[in-house]
């Protein structure tokens, strides 16, 4: 059995409606996913518009409240609430530069042009992200997971219950899918 305090043994009192188990869990994950977060925007150029924290807090408030079956679905459900926020967050960056016709453009936005051709390549992988689910949802899984969360290969394995190996070998097959659809 799971101890009391570990993620899976709060996630099994979350399931039983222990709401102390849900701060529990929150207090206990709020540092590694704003550690990810960190990690994920750190590489992002200088300027860009949503901060770690931001993007924490809507993690947060997109999977509170839910139920998770146990450690994989957990993150899991953490994956594709993180890789909304950036999709969201791109498309809203995208349509508030296309409200404003005729506007001085400045040179900020210019240089934020890499940008805006990046968050394009962005919905492009949500779009092909939506096909690959359709064909096979675990690799979708990895591809958030280590694209969108940069969880480690180790650390990916751990949250989904399989195999480093069997991480390695579907992110290559993903990774080769999504290329091609992207092409």
């Amino acid at each position: 059995m799971a101890s009391v305090g570990s993620i899976t043994g709060l996630l099994a009192r979350v399931s039983e409606g222990d709401e102390q188990a849900r701060q529990d869990l929150f207090e206990r994950v709020y540092a590694e996913l704003k550690r990810l977060a960190v990690r994920k925007l750190g590489r992002r150029s200088p300027g860009h518009s949503l901060q770690a924290s931001d993007l924490v807090n809507e993690v947060y408030e997109r999977i509170h409240g839910g139920l998770w079956s146990n450690r994989q679905h957990f993150w899991g459900v953490v994956g594709r609430a993180m890789r909304q926020v950036i999709i969201d967050h791109a498309r809203r960056r995208g349509a508030q530069r296309r409200q404003a016709p005729g506007r001085r453009v400045s040179l900020d936005e210019l240089v934020d042009e890499r940008q805006a051709r990046a968050k394009g390549r962005l919905l492009a992988m949500d779009a092909a992200l939506e096909k690959l689910a359709r064909v096979d949802g675990r690799m979708v899984q990895i591809v958030e997971l280590l694209f969108f969360v940069e969880l480690d290969e180790a650390e990916t394995a751990r949250a989904l219950q399989i195999s480093v190996r069997t991480v390695q070998r579907e992110w290559k097959t993903a990774r080769s899918w999504l290329a091609k659809e992207l092409r």
